[in-house]
């Protein structure tokens, strides 16, 4: 089990860059906890405990809004850390988490980790430049919310997942992540109804292919082309 951790910090941009004794330590600070299907594992607004990673299973990310609806930020699977900012701070979360199926997560606690940081202060600039780069990607994601069609913000989420969930075969990469439609439509804020309309123009046009409950992209280099743009593709849903 303590490989399974020692591998999962080595692997993340936080982390990977520092050395193997240091490592070491975080491994020794890490605690785990195995979750059920539906099982909340913070909520936002709550007390930030520390830093976690998905060992097995996978965890949704959201925001919710005061009209009951949700904001799916991500969803973090394997190998995947989330809630860098509650591990400095140990301030309130910024969103909400919940297991997809039975989930293992490792925990980095906040308490911990900054009375070893008293002791390492030179690692705090370290910390501090790796936390930059990931307000700079939260930011851009603001800004496909705000200013991009849903065709170009739907186009970004399956190539993104593309690399992180994919698996390439002879008819193209298959996303690993079986996500609904309605969770889809939480990624990039638009509704199911149109999440679907568009998947089904890209599939038409043998942009993807649906099987099994997977997104298979097959030619990404169209996806791209469309995420590049700022309204999607006209009249196959964008909007």
């Amino acid at each position: 089990m303590a490989e399974d951790t020692r591998n999962l910090l080595a692997r993340h941009l936080l982390f990977r860059g520092l050395a193997p004794e240091i490592l070491d330590q975080l491994v020794a600070m890490s605690v785990t906890k195995n979750l059920k299907h539906g099982e909340v594992l913070f909520l936002k607004g709550a007390d930030g405990e520390g830093l976690y990673g998905v060992l097995t299973g996978s965890v949704k990310i959201t925001i919710p809004s005061l009209t009951g609806k949700e904001l799916m930020l991500g969803v973090m699977g394997p190998g995947q850390l989330f809630g860098e900012i509650a591990l400095l701070d140990g301030g309130e979360r910024t969103a909400s988490a919940e297991a997809l199926g039975a989930t293992r997560v490792l925990l980095v606690p906040h308490r911990a980790f900054n009375a070893f940081l008293a002791k390492r202060p030179e690692l705090y600039l370290y910390f501090l430049g790796i936390m930059c780069e990931r307000m700079r990607a939260t930011n851009t994601r603001l800004e496909d919310v705000a200013f991009l069609g849903l065709g170009a913000r739907l186009a970004k989420v399956l190539l993104h997942l593309a690399i992180e969930h994919g698996s390439v075969g002879p008819d193209g990469t298959t996303i690993r992540r079986r996500l609904s439609q309605s969770a889809l439509g939480q990624m990039v804020g638009s509704s199911r109804e149109s999440v679907n309309k568009q998947l089904q123009a890209w599939k038409e046009a043998g942009w993807i292919g649906m099987e099994g409950g997977k997104i298979v992209v097959r030619k990404p280099e169209s996806l791209e082309g469309v995420a590049r743009g700022p309204l999607g593709i006209a009249g196959a849903g964008a909007g």
